[in-house]
């Protein structure tokens, strides 16, 4: 009786400890990210909750230039 779970202990033992090969050793190009290149508007009830509250903002417009240039531009309400 000892030697069957002693052999069955080996060949669970030898099953567990099969691996693969690494791979790791090629090495990859990046893959290249799209540019957040354009211009996003966000008005009227699309505008966050806590700008409006805090700020009274009724719009806010963002624009991002291909040179890595963010520009913002926020109006409040009634122009003020």
């Amino acid at each position: 009786m000892k030697n069957r779970v002693l052999i069955l202990l080996l060949i669970a033992g030898m099953l567990l400890t099969v691996s693969c090969s690494k791979d790791d050793s090629e090495t990859t190009e990046p893959v290249p990210v799209p540019e957040w290149v354009g211009s996003w508007l966000s008005a009227g009830t699309n505008v966050a909750p806590l700008l409006v509250a805090v700020f009274s903002y009724d719009s806010v417009r963002v624009e991002m230039t291909q040179n890595l240039i963010v520009r913002t531009h926020s109006h409040v309400v009634d122009g003020a």
